[in-house]
């Protein structure tokens, strides 16, 4: 879907199979060196760099950029099955807090396609994933017993961080790159989105000589602190809840009270409204309500 858009700008150019080696900048733009089986060694020089090449990206690294934070003790492992759970009358999304069991379930298509996640000690051996997944999928979704297609797996760290900045002068940082969080909720993907909600209209602006470059700045400001005040706490919270059961006697009272009342229902849908920036050019919002 990707491609398909790009393919309409004549100004759009995809560089396959290449790797970014080395960055230089000046107050006038950034000279990349790349480097590709086919054409080798070249520069490019563009006037604005923006890393959204995640978690690990070679941006942030190349730009002298710290990723502050800390990594969890414990890795995930995200299994797509093809079953019919809701059959069985699971909801299409679901939570299992559990201090050794703890998961995350959702439906990802209908064609009976689900995503269960959960966690295994980060020091578990990567050749016992599979007996890993067949010993514990039991536990969680005690349905596979009859049956179930393992489509894909994965395995990932997960860690807390954000990049010390999001602007080091014509390089900017958004999405995984920018910041890294837990999967519990899906609030790493929501605050990429809002990144680029802000950056793109900032950013055009800038070019088109329209705004000052300290409008970026803004960006970088008001981004980084809606991951440090909002999305990782929240994510941070339901990470200890699903894998680990801390609190789970008041986070059991918490759903109980979104589940009876609408007012508290409402209000925890719209917390995503919490990691949106308003516009830095016009100042509006995306038309989304704000939590209390």
């Amino acid at each position: 879907m990707i491609l398909e858009a790009l393919a309409e700008h004549p100004n759009v150019e995809i560089l396959w199979k290449t790797d970014l080696t080395g960055m230089k900048q000046d107050d006038d733009g950034v000279t990349l060196q790349l480097e590709s089986p086919d054409a080798g060694v070249s520069e490019l020089r563009v006037d604005w760099l923006i890393g959204t090449d995640g978690a690990r990206s070679t941006v942030r690294k190349l730009a002298g950029l710290e990723f502050e934070g800390f990594t969890w003790d414990q890795q995930i492992i995200a299994t797509n099955i093809r079953i019919d759970l809701e059959s069985y009358g699971y909801a299409r999304s679901l939570l299992l807090a559990d201090d050794r069991y703890g998961a995350v379930v959702a439906m990802i298509d209908n064609e009976k396609l689900w995503r269960c996640a959960f966690s295994a000690p980060a020091s578990a051996p990567s050749e016992s994933v599979l007996q890993g997944i067949a010993e514990t999928l039991p536990r969680i979704l005690p349905e596979v017993a009859d049956g179930y297609e393992l489509e894909h797996h994965s395995v990932y760290r997960v860690h807390q961080r954000a990049a010390s900045e999001f602007r080091k002068g014509r390089v900017l940082l958004a999405g995984d790159a920018a910041h890294a969080t837990n999967p519990a909720g899906g609030f790493g993907l929501t605050t990429g989105f809002m990144d680029i909600f802000v950056l793109y209209e900032a950013l055009a602006a800038v070019i088109k000589g329209s705004a000052a470059q300290d409008v970026l700045d803004g960006y970088a400001h008001e981004r980084r602190k809606v991951f440090l005040d909002h999305t990782s706490p929240q994510a941070t919270r339901l990470m200890k809840l699903i894998f680990a059961g801390e609190g789970l006697e008041e986070g059991m009272e918490r759903f109980r009270l979104i589940a009876s009342d609408e007012t508290a229902r409402l209000r925890y849908s719209a917390f995503a409204a919490n990691l949106e920036t308003p516009s830095l050019i016009t100042g509006k919002r995306l038309n989304m309500p704000i939590t209390a």
